[in-house]
C-alpha cells in the first residue's frame, strides 16, 4: 500500500494543497481533523511559508511523514547530518509522498553534506516533469563523483536549461579537461563570460611543469596573489589533473582586479 492510500479524504486535500504551494492553507485543515499527519505536514507548510517554527515542534508519531518532519527539524536546528539521516530513512518507504517542496529541499541537505550518491538517488524518487528544475544540482553531484562520461552526455541533453550558467560551463569545460579533451575544453570555457582568459591547451602539461612543482609555496600564499598569479595557480591545478582545486582558483581569479 502507498503512502497516498492510507491517508483519509481530509489529510489528501491538505496534501494538495502543500503540493501545489498552498502552504498557508494547510492549517486550515485542522478543523476537519487534528490527525498526526496534518500536525506533520503543517510544522513543514509554517517553515516553508514563514520560516517559523516553533522551537519546542517535534514530530508527530506517523507512518508517512514522521521522518520527513524530523529530517525539517534536525536541518532548522543544525543537526544536518541527522537530517540526512533522516532523509534517507523516508526514501526508503514504499512510494513516499513526493512534492517540488520536498525534492528542493532533499537537495539542499544532500548537497550541503556533499553526499552526491544520496542526492542523485533522491532526484531518482521525482516526477519526471521537474526534471528541468534540478539538471543544474545533477550535473553538479556528477562532477563530484567524477562520472565525467556520464556527466557530458547529460549536459548534452540540458544543454538549454545551463547555457547560461558560468558555473555549469566551468564544470563541463573541465570535465573535457579530465577526459583529455583539450580543444573542446578551451573552445568551452573560452565563451564564460568575466573568467580570465585561457592560453591554448596544447602542451600545456609541458609549458606547466615547473609551476606545478611550485604549487605548495603558491597554497600557501593564495589569498595574497594577483589576478596573474591565480590565474597560473588554476593552470597549475588544472594540469595536475587537481580540477576541483582549478575550479575554485578560476573562480576567484575572476572576483580579482588585475
Amino acid at each position: 500500500m502507498s503512502s497516498i492510500e492510507i491517508l483519509n479524504s481530509v489529510e489528501k486535500e491538505a496534501w494538495e494543497s502543500f503540493e501545489v504551494g498552498s502552504f498557508s492553507d494547510v492549517k486550515d485543515f485542522l478543523k476537519h481533523s487534528d490527525s498526526s499527519f496534518l500536525k506533520n505536514l503543517i510544522i513543514i507548510s509554517e517553515w516553508e511559508d514563514r520560516k517559523r517554527i516553533n522551537p519546542n515542534a517535534k514530530p508527530f508519531p506517523e507512518p508517512v511523514l514522521q521522518d520527513m518532519t524530523r529530517a525539517y527539524l534536525e536541518f532548522i536546528w543544525g543537526k544536518k547530518q541527522n537530517a540526512l539521516n533522516s532523509l534517507k530513512q523516508y526514501s526508503q518507504k514504499k512510494s513516499p509522498l513526493f512534492s517540488l517542496t520536498f525534492l528542493s529541499f532533499g537537495l539542499r541537505v544532500g548537497l550541503e553534506q556533499e553526499d552526491y550518491e544520496f542526492t542523485l538517488f533522491w532526484m531518482s524518487l521525482a516526477n519526471k516533469e521537474y526534471e528541468s528544475y534540478f539538471c543544474k544540482e545533477k550535473i553538479h553531484c556528477l562532477y563530484g563523483l567524477k562520472r565525467y562520461s556520464e556527466l557530458l552526455t547529460y549536459f548534452k541533453t540540458v544543454f538549454k536549461f545551463v547555457d547560461k550558467d558560468p558555473d555549469i560551463m566551468l564544470k563541463v569545460g573541465l570535465t573535457l579537461q579530465a577526459l583529455g579533451k583539450y580543444k573542446e575544453s578551451e573552445f568551452l570555457l573560452e565563451k564564460i563570460e568575466d573568467k580570465p582568459q585561457l592560453p591554448s591547451f596544447e602542451n600545456r602539461k609541458e609549458d606547466f611543469k615547473e609551476l606545478i612543482s611550485k604549487i605548495p609555496l603558491l597554497e600557501k600564499k593564495k589569498d595574497s596573489l594577483s589576478f596573474e598569479e591565480l590565474k597560473n595557480l588554476g593552470f597549475a591545478y588544472l594540469f595536475n589533473s587537481q580540477y576541483d582545486e582549478a575550479e575554485k582558483i578560476f573562480k576567484q581569479a575572476t572576483l580579482t582586479t588585475v
